[in-house]
C-alpha cells in the first residue's frame, strides 16, 4: 500500500509496508491539497505560492493571492490565499478550501472560470496575528451529491457545513461541542463522520463527538486517508509557524474496526504533515479510486536513504499503546487542549508533562459536588507543578474560567483561586497554606457559594455571582495528576 503526503516543503511518496519514502518534488511550495480524476493519469495539487510563516498582518493577507491549482505540468491562475484541502469532484470540477479569503473556491479548469462559495461578509481569514474573525476552512469530502465542508473556526467551536453539490446550497451545519482547531472531514457509508482534532492528537467521530483513537505524543494529528481494512493519519511534532518547514513528520496506520494501532512510521524532518492520500487503493475518504500513473511518480521521484532513528518509533508506539488504553477511562472527558493518559495505577497526568485542560461532558445542575484524588509528578525537569478543579469554564481554550489551584513547589503545596477573564489570568485569593502534596480534594456548589475542601477538611466558603457559575466543570494540570475524578449533580439543590 502506498500513500502520498504533503507537507509544507515536499510531497513525499510512502511505500506503507516497506517503509521506504521517496520525494516526489520540493520546488513548488508550499504543498497541501492532493487530489485526482478517475482514469486521468495527473495529479491535481494545491499550492499557497508563499511562506505561510511570512504572513501575519492584513497587508500580508492583501498580498497573499499567489496560490494556485496545479494540475499535472498545466498551473491555474493565482486565484487562491493559503488554500489547504482540495479535492476534483466528479462533474469534473476542482473544489478548493481558499482559507486565507475564508471561502471555497470552485474552479472549472476546462473553461477557467472560478467562483467563491462564501457564508458571510468576513472576506478574510484574519485580520492580524490575533483578530481571528474567519472560520479558517481547511478540509473538503465529497459523498452521494453532498459538499462536507469543515470549519476549524480558530478558538471558536468547530462545525461541518453540509452542501448540496453540485448546487452548493447549504443543507445542514453540525456542530461540535468543545472542539475546535479541527482538521480533515470523512463521512463513511454508515452516515459515521470523522474529523482529526488535531491539538488533543485524535480522531473523533463527529455525531457522538467521541475520541477514537489517540497518538499519546504532544502532536498535532493532520492529514486523514481511509481503506476499508486500516485508516492513515498523518502526525506532526507542535511547533510555531517559522519551525514547521523543517520538523519531524510522521504516519500513524490503525485498525478501521477496531482502532487499534497497527504501525508508525517516522518520515523524517520533512515540515508538518499536511494531506495524506492512499494512492494504489480505493481511498474511501478521497474519492474512492486508485491513481492510475504512480510508475510515472516512482520514476521521478529521488529515495530517501535515511532511515531514522529506531528509538524513536519505539518510543512513539509505546506511548500511543499506554493512551489508547486510557481512552475508555477518558470518554467522561472533553479535553479542551493537549491530551490526558492514564497510568498502571489508575494516575491520570498530561501527556509529555505539558499543561492539560479537559471538562466533563455531563453538565453541572444548579448544585453539584466535584471531587478528585490528587498527587504530583516526581520530576527534576518540572519542580513547580499545579492540579485545579475549574468551574465556571465559558472559554474556547484556555481561558474564561475559575480554578481552585493546588501548587507544588519542592516542600510546599499551597491552594489558591484563580479567574481568567480576556485570556488573561489573575489570582484572586490564597486559601490554605501548606497542604499534603497528595490528598482529595473536593468542591461543592449550594446556590452560589463554592465550598471546598481537602481531605474531608472543610477550608473554606467563597461567594460568587450566579453568572460566574455558570459553564462547564473540568480539571486542569501542569504536573499534577489524577484519578477518582467523580461529579454529583442536584445533591445539594434545594428540595
Amino acid at each position: 500500500m502506498k500513500a502520498l503526503v504533503s507537507t509544507a516543503s515536499h510531497l513525499l511518496l510512502v511505500n506503507l509496508q516497506t517503509y521506504e519514502i521517496q520525494i516526489i518534488e520540493s520546488l513548488r511550495g508550499e504543498y497541501y491539497g492532493i487530489s485526482w480524476w478517475k482514469d486521468h493519469d495527473f495529479l491535481v495539487l494545491g499550492h499557497s505560492g508563499v511562506a505561510h510563516d511570512t504572513v501575519h498582518t492584513l497587508l500580508d493577507y492583501a498580498t497573499s493571492e499567489k496560490g494556485y491549482l496545479s494540475l499535472g505540468s498545466h498551473r491555474s491562475p493565482n486565484i487562491l490565499s493559503a488554500p489547504h484541502q482540495i479535492i476534483c469532484a466528479p462533474n469534473g470540477w476542482i473544489v478548493a478550501t481558499n482559507t486565507g479569503r475564508n471561502c471555497i473556491t470552485i474552479y472549472d479548469p476546462k473553461t477557467t472560470f472560478w467562483k467563491d462559495i462564501r457564508i458571510n461578509d468576513q472576506h478574510w481569514d484574519r485580520l492580524g496575528d490575533h483578530d481571528y474573525s474567519g472560520e479558517h476552512f481547511n478540509s473538503v469530502f465529497i459523498k452521494n451529491n453532498y459538499l462536507y465542508v469543515l470549519a476549524h473556526a480558530f478558538n471558536k467551536e468547530s462545525y461541518i457545513l453540509e452542501y448540496l453539490f453540485p448546487e452548493c446550497t447549504i443543507n445542514n451545519k453540525y456542530r461540535i461541542k468543545n472542539k475546535n482547531k479541527l482538521h480533515n472531514v470523512w463521512v463513511d457509508g454508515s452516515g459515521n463522520m470523522f474529523a482529526c482534532n488535531s491539538h488533543c492528537s485524535e480522531l473523533i467521530e463527529v455525531h457522538s463527538n467521541k475520541a477514537l483513537w489517540c497518538t499519546g505524543s504532544n502532536t498535532y494529528t493532520r492529514g486523514l486517508s481511509a481503506t476499508k481494512d486500516v485508516i492513515v493519519i498523518g502526525s506532526t511534532g507542535n511547533a510555531p509557524r517559522s519551525l514547521r518547514v523543517n520538523i519531524q513528520s510522521d504516519l500513524w496506520v490503525i485498525d478501521r474496526k477496531t482502532h487499534k494501532t497497527l504501525d508508525f512510521i517516522p518520515l523524517g524532518p520533512f515540515g508538518g504533515v499536511h494531506d495524506v492520500r492512499i494512492l494504489d487503493i480505493a481511498d474511501e475518504a478521497h474519492n474512492n479510486q486508485p491513481f492510475k500513473n504512480i510508475d510515472a511518480l516512482e520514476k521521478m521521484a529521488t529515495r530517501v536513504k535515511d532511515k531514522g532513528n529506531p528509538q524513536y518509533k519505539t518510543i512513539c508506539l509505546e506511548k500511543n499503546k499506554l493512551t489508547l488504553k486510557s481512552i475508555p477511562e477518558l470518554q467522561k472527558l472533553d479535553p479542551i487542549f493537549n491530551q490526558f493518559i492514564v497510568d498502571e495505577d489508575g494516575w491520570i497526568s498530561p501527556v509529555d508533562t505539558n499543561l492539560a485542560l479537559a471538562v466533563l461532558k455531563e453538565e453541572p445542575s444548579e448544585g453539584w459536588q466535584l471531587s478528585a484524588d490528587y498527587s504530583f509528578l516526581k520530576s527534576k525537569t518540572l519542580p513547580q507543578q499545579h492540579i485545579s478543579l475549574v468551574f465556571g469554564y465559558r472559554g474556547n481554550h484556555d481561558d474564561e474560567m475559575l480554578a481552585v489551584l493546588i501548587e507544588h513547589f519542592k516542600r510546599f503545596t499551597h491552594l489558591s483561586l484563580w479567574k481568567n477573564s480576556k485570556n488573561c489570568w489573575k489570582m484572586s485569593k490564597t486559601l490554605k497554606k501548606y497542604l499534603p502534596s497528595e490528598g482529595k480534594l473536593t468542591l461543592e456548589r449550594k446556590d452560589n457559594l463554592i465550598y471546598v475542601f481537602c481531605n474531608q477538611s472543610s477550608l473554606i466558603c467563597l461567594p460568587f455571582d450566579q453568572e460566574e457559575l455558570k459553564g462547564s466543570i473540568g480539571i486542569r494540570s501542569l504536573g499534577g495528576k489524577f484519578k477518582n475524578l467523580e461529579l454529583k449533580n442536584g445533591v445539594f439543590c434545594e428540595a
